[in-house]
């Protein structure tokens, strides 16, 4: 006589976690019905290619590059010689020769080819339609300029080793036609740097970190 109230007492339990899964059903699906994100995890598609290999061109040692008006600048550290390749042809244009070893980045704005050394710490100024020199070698010491960049109206290094600033490195502004130059230190020190007409980018090269620096023309004032 005692099977009966036990018999309900695990019908009703039964019951309840029935109730339960319906519910954590429920909830999964997103309650409503409309479409919830499901919990299923959905093949991913297989990625497509980015791109096809489509020539190689053999270059010194190259260390650096730059594109300008559809040509490709290919610099060589080891021999100082700046390879040149049509941008959509693939040819091998006539190089630019007579630096020396050591270049360490190259750079296009303001209507020119900068190039940076920092064996002998200069930096370089070329007409890309000419390739002839633009002035003469710029003397960028004290420090060895290692990273370049070029905005609308200023050349910036990544300065290292004896730069005379805390920290030993640093980003140097350099105006085309102007008598000062500027330094700001970089903590961390410098790898690479980037610049816009709004900010400037600077990868540390003893800091897992990337560090920004809002409008350089404010930040480093006027140079002129």
């Amino acid at each position: 006589m005692a099977r009966g109230p036990r018999r309900g007492l695990l019908a009703g339990v039964g019951a309840l976690i029935l109730a339960g899964v319906v519910v954590a059903v429920v909830l999964a699906s997103g309650g409503d019905g409309g479409g919830g994100a499901s919990t299923t995890p959905t093949a991913t598609a297989a990625s497509e290619p980015a791109g096809t290999v489509v020539r190689t061109v053999r270059a010194d040692r190259p260390n650096s590059l730059t594109i300008h008006d559809g040509v490709v600048w290919v610099t060589s550290s080891r021999t100082g010689t700046v390879t040149r390749i049509g941008a959509r042809s693939g040819r091998r244009l006539v190089p630019l020769t007579g630096l020396e070893p050591g270049i360490s980045s190259i750079a296009s704005g303001i209507g020119s080819i900068w190039i940076a050394n920092q064996k002998n710490r200069t930096l370089f100024r070329f007409d890309p339609g000419t390739r002839e020199p633009i002035g003469g070698p710029i003397d960028v010491s004290p420090g060895q300029p290692f990273s370049l960049d070029v905005s609308s109206d200023a050349v910036w290094l990544g300065m290292r080793s004896g730069v005379g600033v805390p920290g030993g490195s640093a980003v140097r502004e350099i105006r085309p036609g102007a008598t000062k130059r500027r330094d700001h230190p970089v903590e961390g020190g410098v790898q690479s740097l980037a610049v816009d007409e709004e900010t400037l980018w600077v990868t540390n090269r003893r800091r897992a970190r990337v560090t920004r620096f809002e409008d350089p023309r404010v930040l480093l004032g006027d140079a002129r």
